[in-house]
């Protein structure tokens, strides 16, 4: 949970500044972020509901803040990059950095595929 948040804090974060900042993430930070998330989801199914309820919870709270900052994505370009079929991805594949480096360089990288 600390690692899909502090991958989305990251790409909001990054958000302002050019893709000349060496300390900006790119589309493979996303790719490693969204599989972060599949984590999650899978790890979810092993938990009492008890624990379940409360771990979604949180996860919602994540969710929502990434979703505030993201569009949605047809083309599914992190699941491109990740070499995923998209259909058998989770929702968080279908979307893109609503602006930003992270954003520019996913379509960069998939723009030819």
């Amino acid at each position: 949970m600390r690692a899909w948040r502090a991958h989305v804090e990251k790409l909001e974060r990054d958000m302002p500044y050019p893709r000349s900042d060496r300390s900006v993430w790119g589309g493979y930070d996303v790719v490693a972020a969204y599989l972060i998330r599949d984590f999650l989801e899978v790890a979810l199914e092993t938990l009492f509901l008890a624990d379940r309820t409360a771990v979604t919870a949180l996860l919602a709270e994540v969710d929502e803040r990434f979703q505030e900052n993201t569009d949605v994505d047809a083309a599914g370009r992190a699941a491109q990059l990740a070499e995923k079929e998209l259909n058998s991805c989770g929702w968080w594949w279908r979307r893109i950095p609503s602006r930003g480096p992270a954003r520019e360089d996913l379509i960069d990288l998939t723009s030819g595929s």
